[in-house]
């Protein structure tokens, strides 16, 4: 079963019984920022900064495991504000950059900052296409083209899964003359339609809920979600696990909410009604 994509409003959230970990309610509170304030990308941005700076009793995030997630949300909302060279900064700071552990909120959150960071190289790219087709009145027929001169001039010949673009030349439809005036660029990892930025940046995740119920009380967990109406077929997914595009990422320790991600966003999902099941 495909899973549709969802972004989840959280202002009502109920709080669960017992005591949730500090960052489970850190998180949370950044969350409920991120989902509430959809247009103050600016705003939203510096609440991250904040968040991510702010230390526990031992010194070390407040955020714990979500630390990452928050890096990619103000990395996306830096882009939104079309402050490129910070939002790359912010994505770089999520990669995994073989830290290690088995946590998948930090390998969730290094999918995504790469695809977002593929994105940004991909307009570098663009660039030197452009000023090579100024001088030669063509395009090249290979970015090969590009591996001469000095590294710092090179155009980033790879995407951020370490895989070379997809490039080829593209003929007029209607003109059989024209030579190598046209191009496609994209990302093998990302895929055709959505490397390039300007058209990433133009998505957004649907508003379609998801519910969940947790199915065991082991680690790792494992619950039902159900998308969109209760007519809706479930699946049963385990932490870590994908079903369709989603992957579950983690849950509450209280069963309060459920983090999962598309590659490109984070999602959530709540119990039934709101509630604890």
């Amino acid at each position: 079963m495909k899973i549709t994509v969802l972004a989840l409003t959280v202002a009502t959230l109920l709080v669960g019984w017992g005591k949730a970990a500090p960052y489970d309610d850190a998180f949370l509170s950044i969350w409920n920022i991120h989902v509430q304030r959809p247009d103050d990308h600016e705003g939203v941005a510096a609440a991250c900064r904040a968040a991510i700076a702010r230390l526990g009793n031992d010194d070390s995030a407040a955020l714990g495991p979500y630390l990452p997630v928050v890096q990619t949300i103000e990395g996306w909302r830096l882009l939104q504000a079309k402050r490129t060279a910070e939002a790359t900064t912010a994505f770089e700071a999520a990669l995994d950059r073989g830290r290690g552990g088995s946590d998948t909120r930090l390998h969730a959150a290094d999918t995504v900052a790469r695809r977002w960071l593929s994105r940004i190289d991909r307009e570098q790219v663009v660039v030197a296409l452009d000023a090579y087709h100024r001088e030669h009145v063509a395009f090249p027929d290979d970015l090969a083209v590009f591996q001469t001169g000095p590294v710092a001039d090179q155009p980033p010949l790879r995407d951020r899964k370490n895989e070379p673009w997809g490039y080829q030349l593209v003929s007029f439809r209607r003109l059989k003359a024209g030579g190598q005036q046209r191009y496609a660029l994209f990302s093998r990892s990302i895929g055709r339609e959505t490397s390039a930025l300007d058209v990433a940046l133009a998505l957004r995740p649907s508003d379609v809920p998801i519910t969940f119920v947790r199915k065991n009380t082991g680690t790792p967990a494992l619950a039902e979600f159900r998308i969109g109406s209760g007519t809706s077929q479930p699946v049963v997914v385990q932490e870590g696990a994908r079903s369709g595009g989603l992957r579950f990422v983690a849950i509450d320790g209280l069963g309060r909410f459920a983090l999962l991600c598309d590659d490109d966003f984070w999602l959530m999902a709540l119990p039934p009604a709101g509630g604890r099941r």
